[in-house]
Order: structure tokens, then sequence, then C-alpha cells
């Protein structure tokens, strides 16, 4: 991508940021290497030049990995200079927003999925992870879990943290939607503090969680510097 006009970031700025957030999440959430990523676009957002959203979701999916600047101009050529192949696919009917992203990353077999919307004009939004569905932020520190669909592991988990001393600024749970109570089901903690080794070490041990994973994200407000 060459020089991009000032006007077109301005007017997909919302969008940038979410992509962004969204290669930011992904690096952390899937584990292992990367080979191929999908960018699935629905809604009016499809109609948009999607190539600079992709390039700022490929700048947030390699920004913890490479020591030099990445940015919307170099992004795509360094992620395929890794070998990693990248795919977009375009759907201008809306689901249930009127905008939306969904990225797959994948190694072999093996699939992460996050998907994500913009609620007003700038407040990036989590609403899908691998197959379950939710509404969180994208921002600060966040404790991801899956478990268990039984009473008590929210409860359970603010019970720990608390005596860590970590404080729970939001939260959000969800499962499939085709899930009845009962199976899997997923939590985000956002925290006020970065929760330490035994912190982590107290959560994996109760019975009803399944796994759980730390994902450090930009604070909320917070802009790449390509995009001030």
């Amino acid at each position: 991508i060459g020089a991009v006009d000032p006007a077109t970031l301005k007017s997909l700025r919302g969008y940038l940021n979410l992509a962004h957030r969204t290669g930011v999440f992904l690096s952390q959430w899937s584990s292992g290497g990367i080979e191929r990523c999908k960018l699935e676009f629905r809604g009016n957002i499809a109609n948009e030049d999607t190539r600079l959203l992709t390039s700022a979701f490929c700048a947030g999916l390699l920004q913890r990995v490479l020591e030099g600047e990445v940015n919307i101009v170099n992004a795509q050529v360094l992620l395929r200079d890794r070998g990693i192949q990248l795919a977009e696919h375009h759907d201008s009917e809306m689901g249930a927003f009127s905008s939306s992203l969904t990225i797959s990353v994948g190694m072999d077999e093996t699939e992460w999925v996050a998907g994500g919307t913009i609620f007003g004009n700038d407040m990036p939004r989590l609403i899908r992870l691998d197959n379950m569905i939710l509404e969180t932020y994208l921002d600060g520190t966040m404790l991801v879990f899956t478990h268990q669909d039984t009473p008590g592991i929210i409860g359970a988990m603010g019970t720990i943290l608390g005596e860590y001393n970590i404080n729970i600024a939001q939260m959000s749970v969800g499962r499939a939607a085709t899930d009845a109570p009962g199976g899997l089901s997923i939590g985000v903690l956002n925290l006020d503090s970065c929760p330490s080794e035994d912190a982590i070490k107290a959560i994996n041990a109760h019975e009803g969680i399944h796994q759980s994973a730390v994902i450090e994200m930009p604070p909320a407000g917070e802009l790449p510097s390509w995009l001030l």
C-alpha cells in the first residue's frame, strides 16, 4: 500500500483501530505459529477500501513479534515475507450489526477466530471468540478463560483475583449460540492490573476452568502512531 489519504484514514479510524486491536489480540490468543489469515468484512464496511483494514490487522498481528516499526504501509509485505497467507471475503448483507469484522488465523488444522464491531464512532468491541458469542471491551489487561457453564464460576474468579488484590473493571461471559446451559462457556475479565503467575495458577487450578490466557491490549483510547 502506498501513501494513504488522511481523509480516508479519518473516515475509517474506528474500524482501523478495531482491525489493529484484533490483530494484537489474535497474536496472543493463538498458540504456536500462524500460517494463514482470513478477514471477513460484513455489512457496510464491506463496501469500503478494506485493503487498509487488512493492513491495520497485519500491523497489529506483527506488533509484538517484530522490533522495527510496523504500519499500514509495510505490514502486508512483512506478513507475507514470513510465509503467512492472507485472504479477504466480503459480504455487504448486514448481520446482527450494520458492520462487523471476523478474522480467523490458522496453523495446520487449528483455527482461532475473533469477531468485532464498533459501538458509536470509536468504541471497539469483541463480539465473537472462536465459536462463542459475547460482547466485551478490547483494551487493557484481559483475562480470557473457558469454563464449564455452571453456577459459581464467575464468583470464584472474583474471589481468587480479590485474594491477589486484583480489581475487575469489566466482565463479559458468553456461549455458543446453539449451546444449552451447562456446556462450555467463555469469560472475559478486564482487569486493572496484570495478574501474577501465582494468581493464574490459582485460577487454572479451579475445577471448572478449562484454560485461561492473559491478553495485554493497548489502553482504551490509545491509537497506533500511524493513525494519530
